[in-house]
């Protein structure tokens, strides 16, 4: 008897101590798998804030590329001014440049031209040895003209950006996608330190936004460049205590295998990095111009310990005095806690799905996957309230399309229906901001809003165009072979007088007249400060 008991005794430790042990190990693992996502947590804070740090820099390319193309070529004061207001919102932009396209016959008139304002202007390349000389013989130059600021930048004054690989190629990128690009890590020919340079690109062309890669290439009149400290930038969104906390480093993944390394902060010895293999962590930081810029890091030792705590090893010391009974009891509550929190998340989930479809289904046009009219109102009132309040321009566009009735009685409702959605497409595709709203107003009648523009006109071009060039045979159209659109749009520099059904009809007047006057025209109305409109015929 006494020999059982004892048994039983030395079965209930010996189960007692392996629930506790496997107890630790579970606590121990839950424990390593909290600390991995903390870091991963703290990574992602990092990335974003790499993210942000650099896409706050971008303002500064946009607002010069802005000036251009509202008012073309600038001057050198006239760049300086705009160029120096800029700088004083970006410190870690090293200069502001504009650098046109030119050919070979037109480089002496050029050096001449510039000579008389710099003396000893010449277009330079930088040779291996670092040194600046006069420019190779090529058909094309591009040639830093204009820089902002002077001080500080003289080398670059002159350079001719093209003579470069790395940023030749940024610049052909820009040139031929015309959006914004960013060239590689590269070495800034106006600094001698060993600091991280990165340019980036916005082309300006003599036409408002060439539609292929042929016209970007024959309409380019240059580039708006800013030159970036990367190494300042990156260094500006880091704490003090982060080089302890981990080793971190940021690769761009699209440049040359040997130029991939962007920056590195900390290291690790051999043994911490098979240690802490299991909490590397890589997230991406930018996906923009042409590059892919990731984050990869390693938490530092400190960092793991000082997330340990001494739970398993209370759990193990609990679970062999209480033995077996009081551990069981534990992981069962633990399992249904599980159990109840995921279906409790599940439950949400599924809430949240639906509460999102039918959010789409009350803000969206089924047919043509576009806004509807009751979006549409409600973003004109909420943008008509923000530009009236902040005393900003607004453009409201509405375009109807030249004999519906007839093409729906000539081809059928499905054949509408398609034309429907081709041109609610290729109007999307003329909106480049996203602020700018397309949403369908009625049966053949779509609605477009331009916050802070002054300029609608323009775009109401582009929308009678390209849905012209579309093609789409129309052979019941009084107007035209294919189909058509009639556009009437209202640019007002101010709402202080206005409401939004004044606006609405100003623009639906427009329309009209645009009908009245044969169909497949665009009407304006321009509301000046002085409140007075006028009406101009665009085609």
């Amino acid at each position: 008897m006494e020999r059982r008991l004892y048994l039983v005794t030395v079965l209930a430790v010996i189960i007692g101590i392996a629930l506790s042990c496997a107890l630790y190990g579970l606590f121990y693992r839950l424990e390593t798998t909290n600390i991995k996502r903390e870091f991963e947590r703290d990574v992602e804070s990092k990335a974003a804030a790499l993210t942000q740090a650099v896409e706050l820099n971008i303002e500064a390319i946009y607002s010069l590329k802005a000036a251009y193309d509202n008012h073309g070529l600038l001057d050198y004061p006239d760049f300086s001014q705009l160029a120096a207001q800029t700088l004083s919102r970006h410190a870690h932009i090293q200069a502001l440049e504009w650098i046109p396209k030119v050919e070979a016959e037109g480089l002496p008139a050029l050096e001449k031209q510039f000579g008389a304002r710099w003396p000893g202007f010449h277009v330079t390349e930088r040779v291996a040895s670092g040194e600046m000389v006069p420019v190779s013989e090529r058909s094309l130059y591009y040639p830093v003209i204009y820089v902002e600021p002077l001080q500080g930048n003289e080398r670059a004054l002159g350079f001719d950006v093209g003579s470069n690989g790395r940023r030749l190629d940024a610049l052909n990128r820009a040139r031929d996608s015309g959006k914004l690009q960013f060239s590689e890590r590269i070495e800034l020919v106006q600094t001698t330190d060993d600091h991280a340079g990165l340019l980036m690109l916005l082309p300006v062309y003599h036409i408002v936004s060439p539609q292929s890669v042929a016209d970007r290439r024959q309409t380019l009149r240059g580039f708006v460049m800013g030159v970036f400290r990367l190494t300042a930038i990156l260094q500006s969104t880091m704490q003090p205590q982060d080089a302890s906390l981990m080793a971190f480093r940021l690769l761009d993944v699209n440049a040359d295998p040997h130029n991939q390394l962007l920056y590195q902060q900390g290291s690790l010895t051999t043994e911490e990095q098979l240690a802490q293999k299991d909490f590397n962590v890589t997230r991406p930081v930018l996906t923009l111009g042409g590059r892919e810029w990731f984050i990869e890091a390693t938490p530092s030792a400190s960092y793991v310990a000082d997330k340990r705590t001494r739970l398993p090893l209370v759990v193990f010391i609990v679970g062999t005095v209480l033995f077996g009974l009081v551990i069981f009891y534990g992981f069962i509550l633990m399992r249904r806690n599980r159990e109840m929190v995921s279906t409790l998340a599940k439950k949400n989930q599924a809430l949240d799905d639906i509460n999102k479809k039918l959010e789409r289904m009350t803000k969206m046009d089924v047919l043509v996957g576009i806004a509807n009219r009751r979006y549409f109102d409600e973003t004109l009132h909420r943008e008509f309230s923000r530009s009236r309040r902040e005393d900003r321009p607004l453009a409201l566009m509405l375009i109807d399309i030249d004999h519906f009735k007839a093409f729906n009685d000539t081809y059928g409702h499905q054949a509408g229906d398609r034309c429907l959605k081709l041109v609610a497409e290729e109007l999307g595709r003329v909106l480049k901001r996203p602020a700018d709203m397309l949403a369908r107003v009625g049966g053949e009648e779509f609605g477009i809003i331009l916050p802070n523009t002054n300029n609608g006109e323009v775009v109401a071009k582009q929308c009678r165009s390209v849905v012209e060039r579309l093609a789409i045979a129309h052979q019941g159209s009084l107007t035209s072979d294919v189909v058509t659109v009639s556009v009437g749009v209202v640019s007002l520099e101010s709402l202080d007088a206005q409401t939004r059904d004044s606006v609405f009809n100003l623009a639906d007047s427009a329309l009209y007249q645009a009908k009245s006057a044969g169909r497949n025209q665009v009407r304006a109305i321009r509301v000046g400060r002085p409140q007075s409109a006028s009406v101009s015929s665009l085609c």
